[in-house]
């Protein structure tokens, strides 16, 4: 019993742990293996120059990084081949985690530190598994006064929680995010 997430292109899930296995049985060893294969998987379908192949290795092998770094699953996205890179970390934990926060609460309604007013509301994946999201600006710098968007979305099964979180500096590129991120959260579901 675990969360899955069927996504589709063009997310790519990053490994938390290495080796990793592949659907055949045959390990990848290594991160710069795997940022390598990811590349030319990538140039199969897309033709890629050496620049994008390079910044694909380059983001690839970064995520896979930070994954590896705090053992929890990644999600990669590129808007083009080659292009800028959507990221959303998952983290699964005990549903007693949230205490006696409702989930909304939990993913960020009412936190005093959020400018504005969060966009919270209860949410449903595409399988029924059922959800919460909120939205929010926080500050980044307050000296330079610079903020950043956030999306979380959490989710609670079989006495699991399943958080996913995307982060983004640039606030135009934040709401481009939100359908692909949405899309993401989407696919999850419960696996009995």
């Amino acid at each position: 019993m675990t969360f899955l997430l069927d996504y589709e292109p063009p997310w790519i899930g990053v490994p938390e742990y290495w080796p990793f296995p592949r659907p055949d049985g045959d390990p990848l060893p290594s991160i710069p293996v795997w940022a390598n294969e990811l590349v030319e998987e990538i140039r199969s379908s897309s033709p890629l120059t050496d620049d994008q192949a390079e910044h694909v290795r380059s983001v690839a092998v970064m995520v896979a990084e930070r994954a590896q770094a705090s053992q929890c699953r990644h999600y990669l996205a590129f808007d083009e081949p080659g292009g800028a890179a959507f990221i959303v970390s998952s983290e699964l934990r005990a549903e007693e985690d949230l205490g006696i926060q409702s989930l909304r609460e939990y993913v960020g309604e009412g936190d005093p530190a959020h400018i504005g007013v969060p966009f919270a509301e209860d949410f449903t994946s595409n399988s029924g598994v059922r959800g919460a999201r909120c939205y929010r600006y926080l500050s980044y710098d307050e000296e330079l006064g610079s903020i950043y968007g956030r999306a979380d979305y959490a989710f609670v099964a079989g006495g699991e929680l399943l958080t996913l979180t995307a982060m983004e500096l640039d606030l135009v590129w934040f709401d481009r995010t939100l359908p692909l991120v949405e899309e993401l959260a989407r696919s999850v579901r419960w696996a009995e």
